[in-house]
């Protein structure tokens, strides 16, 4: 049986040709925190404090992202979608052979 979360996620065919777009919105800078989070936590979606106080980035950084991706894909998925593959487009733009 697939997960809850599984059947949420959209498939690398509906998202590859954004990521092109994604790599050039996040930019040096994007992109180096995100691969900096990953080497330092192991991945993108990391959860760390920060002068006692939680830094989610599935809130913060995660949520601009989302934002552009609805953006990008004139809102079309649901919100549950955007929530559930946002990291896997993310990883897809960190990966040098997608440039």
């Amino acid at each position: 049986m697939v997960g809850k979360q599984e059947m949420n996620k959209r498939s690398k065919a509906d998202y590859m040709h954004l990521i092109p777009e994604l790599r050039k919105w996040l930019g040096d800078t994007g992109l180096t925190f995100f691969r900096d989070i990953k080497a330092e936590h192991g991945k993108v979606n990391a959860v760390w404090m920060e002068g006692g106080i939680p830094h989610a980035v599935h809130f913060r950084e995660g949520m601009q992202v989302r934002n552009k991706l609805r953006d990008l894909t004139d809102n079309r998925w649901s919100s549950h979608e955007y929530d559930d593959t946002w990291v896997d487009i993310i990883e897809e733009c960190l990966n040098d052979s997608t440039s």
